[in-house]
């Protein structure tokens, strides 16, 4: 079960996925894009890390032939003009730059960020668990809920926010959707879980955390029951309204258990208050089929994974893992104007943790096979169609744009 790796901050499993977005402020010709490809194998079953570098997405295939190697799984994050690292195999953030032929170079100018001091063996910079809030601050969030503000450009360490007790009896992990950074706020959603259990178990009841980013201060957190784990990626629209919607894991509560069906919310743009008459659920949209990993494909349609239950002939005579690591998924487009939903045509079934990115307006998901060994990209084009992108040998939740 190590592939299906949520992300590790200091110790707690951090369940999140799904879209990896470039850097817009950065447009400068040539281009530049990395790719962390996570490659399993029987010595390293954890896995070992590739970093490599493309000009363009327009490439056949993405390979580990030239990349950096980094034990574990290591992540990335890109953001103004510079791309950061997250070792899988102790709790440091390194900076890369591009050198004079374009390739990525450690960046020996800043020191490399250490969070040995918070007693974690190792941190991420993914965008489930990292938000950049501006050149000068980001959060990363830690055990318990703790949030530890740094500085991408010193690479120095800032403030602490504290976890506001957050244990809860019954459940062993607090978990956490990615953050949105808005104004002078940002904003995430907790919940507990337990996955030692069958189905897996997760609180009915979330928070709803609001923080000032000028003081890094919690300012509120308010109770939310409507949607079970919100722990997918958030994401916000062109017009600055902020969604978010479940991971998978809580899908085999829903039909095994009777536990709520999932659905999305959403935070209206100068608003620090979800939105209390939005809450479709997914089997309202595919007929029946629960859904998870809502992520934005840009133009106001969203994309999401729906599971095909129907290939179970007992859905309760398999475990929760069986249930949710098949290949039984269907990617679905989602109109966020109209509430309209639909299969997207030319993706075969897909295991759940497809991944999509936002690379120079353009929308690309990555569909990992159920053994992690080979992953298969397809660009979802603005008119709905779908064509054959990039390959690669292993798995990647992060493809950024460096300049």
């Amino acid at each position: 079960m190590s592939k299906w790796v949520n992300w590790i901050l200091g110790g707690l499993a951090l369940a999140g996925v799904g879209c990896s977005s470039d850097n817009d402020n950065n447009q400068a010709a040539p281009g530049r894009y990395a790719m962390a490809i996570i490659v399993f194998s029987p010595g390293a079953p954890q896995g070992t890390t590739y970093l490599t570098s493309v000009d363009s997405p327009d490439v056949a295939t993405i390979d580990t032939k030239n990349g950096r190697e980094f034990a574990g799984q290591a992540n990335i994050a890109s953001y103004n003009g510079f791309l950061y690292v997250s070792r899988g195999d102790r709790p440091e953030i390194e900076r890369y730059v591009l050198d004079a032929n374009n390739q990525l170079a450690l960046d020996t100018t800043v020191p490399v960020l250490s969070f040995a001091n918070f007693g974690v063996p190792a941190v991420s910079v993914d965008v489930t668990v990292n938000t950049f809030v501006s050149p000068t601050k980001a959060y990363i969030i830690g055990t318990n809920g703790t949030q530890v503000a740094w500085n991408p450009t010193t690479m120095q360490l800032g403030n602490v926010i504290p976890p506001n007790n957050l244990q809860r009896e019954g459940f062993i992990d607090v978990k956490s959707s990615s953050a949105i950074a808005r104004g002078n706020r940002l904003y995430r959603v907790f919940y507990w879980s337990n996955l030692t259990v069958q189905p897996y178990k997760f609180s009915d009841e979330q928070l709803f955390a609001v923080y000032d980013t000028d003081t890094d201060k919690l300012i509120s957190m308010t109770p939310e029951t409507r949607c079970p784990a919100l722990g997918g990626l958030a994401f916000t629209d062109e017009a600055g309204t902020a969604y978010f919607s479940n991971w998978f894991y809580n899908v085999p509560g829903t039909l095994q258990d009777g536990k709520p069906p999932s659905c999305m919310l959403r935070l209206p743009q100068n608003s620090d208050t979800l939105d209390p008459n939005w809450a479709p659920k997914f089997r309202d949209l595919t007929g029946g089929h629960e859904g998870a990993q809502l992520s934005y494909a840009g133009g106001r349609t969203a994309i999401f994974a729906t599971l095909h239950q129907e290939a179970f002939q007992d859905v309760k005579a398999v475990t929760a893992f069986q249930l949710v690591s098949g290949e039984n998924w269907e990617s679905w487009a989602y109109n966020l104007d109209t509430g309209a939903a639909k299969p997207i045509a030319g993706i075969a079934r897909l295991g759940a943790q497809q991944t999509t990115f936002r690379l120079d307006g353009r929308t690309f998901l990555l569909a990992p096979n159920k053994a992690f060994s080979e992953s298969k990209g397809y660009e979802i084009k603005a008119d709905g169609s779908v064509a054959p992108a990039f390959s690669i040998s292993g798995f990647s939740r992060a493809f950024v744009k460096i300049k």
